[in-house]
């Protein structure tokens, strides 16, 4: 495994989780048990907790990408630019 695949696990392991915590993200609402499916996944996604996990998981995402990357462009032969005539 190389540095970068143990930085990215280490930072998987410690992520928090899309579920909500006890009274948290939860709206006052009269009848809880009538809001369909998709109501209830709108309300949640609407919570800081779900979208801070959410920015956690793309910045884990992209760090990911760039650590592709690097590891391509070490792999591939650079050339210099073409020159302009």
């Amino acid at each position: 495994q190389s540095d970068a695949e143990t930085m990215l696990n280490d930072i998987k392991v410690g992520c928090i989780t899309d579920e909500p915590m006890e009274g948290e993200g939860k709206m006052k609402s009269l009848a809880p048990q009538a809001l369909s499916r998709e109501e209830k996944r709108r309300r949640r996604r609407a919570t800081a907790k779900y979208r801070s996990a959410h920015a956690t998981r793309e910045r884990i995402r992209v760090e990911a990408f760039n650590v592709a990357f690097a590891e391509l462009r070490k792999l591939l032969p650079t050339l210099p630019p073409d020159k302009k005539l």
